[in-house]
């Protein structure tokens, strides 16, 4: 009777020993299974500039990881990614370009994407593009002032007499899809055109609505977070437009040398002219003749300084600023930060800021 007894309270034992394990693995799968729904949850988005990469992360916050491939210093215009960062980007969730002819290597990432589940974002939609004007003229020191705004995709309306400005965009739904579509024949589309419009603070709020669409479309449940990340970047650009006015308002010249043509949206919003050392891509290095009408114009207007930029050097551009007497100051063009931007915590908001600072000095004796 007692061999009976403790047998059974053994077998007890065992099924209650055996309940808990189960309990206990059962926990941990599900624990595991929040944890890789937690990490699915975080989207990768691979970018090909800095501006994009701070508005992604901005807008994203924490359910975004960015990868920006052209690394820090580089310049986007002939970057070619290697063989791995090809591999980041098709296992990317989506991959955000500026386009317009802006990045080289864009149309061979996107053929290799054809067959791969990522969403590309050609970030520079819904804005008109301004024209290329070496196109139609092969002097970089022309300058062209475009005041018609009429065919704007961004509006800015003035709400009163005290100048208070608001940006807006168009938030149709039927050119959600359109933002995302990826054009193989984009090239083609965009020859001849500006593609520098995210220098331009208006402009630069429908990129950032390019990319809160791509978010929401990815990730629905986070709507919300998005729209409010989104609606604080807006404010931020709203208020740089008007620093940016108020500068250009109080400065005694509107003309500037800089080393290459990126500056051109300034131009045709707030009237600032720019003399290019070179074209669109600092590749386009001037003739002789070219060089010979910057030191002529420069000398004519009197220019007191002349802009380089953080992540070109151009030997150019430093003996015409010693040929007329003028100082070097910097413009960031925001394509790609410095290892100093990281270090400072810098982003587009207090990079533009620091342009306009710099802009201050350039166009004042």
């Amino acid at each position: 009777m007692k061999m009976k007894l403790t047998v059974l309270l053994l077998l007890f034992f065992i099924v209650i020993l055996g309940a808990c394990n189960a309990s206990n693995n059962e926990e941990e799968l599900i624990d595991g299974e929040t944890e890789n729904t937690i990490t699915e949850e975080v989207l990768t988005v691979v970018t090909t500039t800095f501006v994009l990469e701070d508005f992604t992360r901005k807008i994203g916050g924490e359910h975004v990881d960015v990868i920006n491939v052209v690394p820090l210093g580089a310049d986007a215009h002939s970057f070619e990614p290697t063989a791995r960062q090809m591999i980041e980007i098709m296992e990317a969730d989506a991959f955000v370009y500026n386009g317009a002819g802006f990045e080289g290597f864009v149309d061979a990432v996107l053929k290799s994407m054809e067959k791969e589940d990522v969403v590309a974002l050609q970030a520079s939609n819904n804005i008109p593009l301004r024209e290329d004007d070496d196109e139609h003229d092969d002097e970089h020191v022309d300058v062209h002032e475009e005041d018609e705004h009429s065919d704007e995709t961004l509006d800015v309306h003035e709400e009163d007499e005290h100048n208070d400005e608001t940006l807006d965009v168009h938030e149709e739904d039927e050119h959600n899809d359109e933002t995302l579509d990826v054009h193989e024949e984009d090239e083609h589309l965009h020859a001849g055109v500006d593609p520098h419009a995210w220098l331009d603070p208006v402009y630069a709020l429908q990129y950032a609505k390019n990319i809160y669409d791509l978010l929401v479309q990815l990730q629905p449940e986070f709507e919300e977070q998005f729209t409010e990340n989104y609606t604080n970047l807006k404010i931020e650009l709203e208020n740089l437009h008007v620093e940016f006015e108020e500068m250009v308002s109080t400065a005694e010249r509107n003309q500037f040398i800089v080393s290459h043509a990126g500056y051109g949206y300034w131009e045709q919003r707030y009237g600032l002219e720019q003399i290019a050392i070179s074209g669109l891509s600092p590749t386009n290095e001037p003739s002789q003749r070219q060089v010979e009408e910057i030191l002529e114009l420069g000398q004519s207007l009197n220019l007191t300084h002349l802009f380089v930029e953080q992540n070109f050097t151009s030997k150019i551009a430093e003996m015409i600023a010693d040929e007329i007497g003028a100082d070097i100051l910097y413009l960031h063009n925001l394509e790609a930060a410095t290892q100093e931007d990281i270090d400072n915590g810098e982003n587009y908001i207090s990079i533009m800021r620091g342009n306009i600072e710099a802009l201050k000095q350039g166009l004042n004796k």
